[in-house]
């Protein structure tokens, strides 16, 4: 997480000076508003300006999944609900969770909440386990009254997310596995087999098929310069790793990203899927308009869409409705336009837009199942293509051979 430094003043209108860890400088000044300290200057401290750091989010193995923040939202709802207090609540999780990570940000939230912190601004000091969207719809049940319904809807949101994720990795695990079993082969025949057989017909001194001499020279090439190789290949995958963590190359690839052959329509649809349920969720939880905006850009995951959902927000703040803002940023299919429109003349927006997400769900499902049937008689034809040219390459040489020693 980001570090800062601040300065502000206390009640008695002393200066304070520190530093401290948020999501941003916004959760950083919502920090300080909540310990009484009126923020002067925020800035992001040295360290967490070092290079190396813009790198962490992509290196780094997401410390909480959705299936334990699922666990720890259906577990606060039901203690809440049974009339718990909070503080109790926390110290019971803490207590029971498996995740060594949940588990110290449990015990955070806990000695903040002690010391008179709210619920939703513990859980923006840890951004990095807490997306937006899950301290806003707490910050909301805190103002309602309604604490434990917000966990509850954070529940069922994050099933959906879960399920729809692991539906895809699924469908998507054989296909990988075989790219994987098919690269490495490559390399060991060209490693080791090859180089192997070619001692032998180079023994023979005779001149040798063209596809022996084409796998001949690849392996060659590999053991050869297989450093030089390795040269090219690491620093480019640093430059591209630094250039996807700019805001420009982010831009790009997440556009490029939904103009993908086969997955650039499922990408689309599993963002439109996640921009509907969000939508819904904030409708029914009244979290404002501004803000409700706000949040869905963030869990969109694509830079592209979360520009245009901006860009809504800012038309409907000028007063323009949600269905004509849809429609100036030409984005949403029709289907998506025509229950916005529908749901504001009837009010049941929320209503709509879940259905929608279920729709997209139900899409993303089959056509994930229909790129796995279709990807694999293209990968069956991939390693026939391999075996043939394996073949052609070593016993063609192999049969020549045979035939000069019949003749003779």
């Amino acid at each position: 997480m980001p570090s800062f430094s601040y300065s502000g003043r206390n009640p008695a209108g002393e200066l304070i000076t520190g530093q401290l860890d948020a999501e941003n400088s916004d959760a950083a000044a919502t920090y300080l508003v909540q310990r009484q300290i009126i923020p002067l200057e925020i800035f992001p401290s040295k360290l967490s300006s070092n290079i190396f750091l813009s790198f962490a989010p992509q290196l780094s193995i997401k410390k909480v999944s959705l299936l334990d923040l699922m666990f720890f939202s259906r577990q606060m709802y039901t203690l809440l609900k049974s009339g718990i207090p909070i503080l109790g609540a926390l110290k019971d999780l803490g207590n029971s969770t498996s995740s060594k990570h949940m588990q110290q940000a449990i015990e955070d939230i806990h000695t903040a909440l002690a010391s008179g912190l709210e619920l939703s601004a513990a859980l923006r000091q840890h951004g990095d386990i807490f997306p937006p969207l899950f301290a806003s719809i707490v910050e909301v049940g805190e103002s309602s009254g309604n604490l434990d319904q917000s966990f509850q809807l954070l529940a069922s949101y994050l099933d959906k997310e879960r399920e729809l994720s692991h539906n895809i990795r699924s469908a998507l695990r054989y296909p990988m596995i075989v790219i994987g079993v098919i690269m490495i082969a490559i390399i060991i025949i060209n490693t080791l087999v090859i180089p192997a057989f070619a001692e032998v017909f180079n023994s023979f001194n005779s001149e040798l098929p063209l596809m022996t001499r084409i796998l001949i020279g690849t392996s060659n090439f590999m053991l050869g310069y297989w450093h030089i190789l390795l040269g090219f290949l690491v620093p480019a995958v640093y430059i591209s790793r630094a250039y996807l963590a700019t805001d420009r190359g982010r831009w790009h690839w997440h556009n490029y990203k939904l103009k993908l052959p086969l997955v650039g329509d499922i990408i689309f649809k599993s963002i439109m899927g996640r921009f509907s349920n969000t939508l819904a969720m904030c409708i029914k939880a009244g979290i404002p308009w501004q803000k409700t905006f706000t949040i869905v850009s963030k869990t969109t995951d694509n830079d592209v869409v979360a520009k245009q959902v901006l860009h809504m927000r800012d038309n409907i703040e000028q007063g323009v409705s949600i269905s004509q803002a849809a429609a100036d940023c030409g984005l949403f299919p029709a289907l998506v336009l025509q229950m916005i429109h529908v749901g504001e003349q009837t009010g049941s927006l929320d209503t709509l837009l879940a259905e929608i997400g279920e729709y997209y769900e139900r899409e993303v499902n089959y056509q994930v199942k229909t790129l796995n049937d279709a990807l694999e008689p293209l990968l069956l034809w991939i390693v026939g293509i391999i075996v043939l040219i394996l073949a052609l390459g070593v016993f063609l040489p192999m049969w020549d051979l045979g035939q000069v020693a019949l003749s003779s």
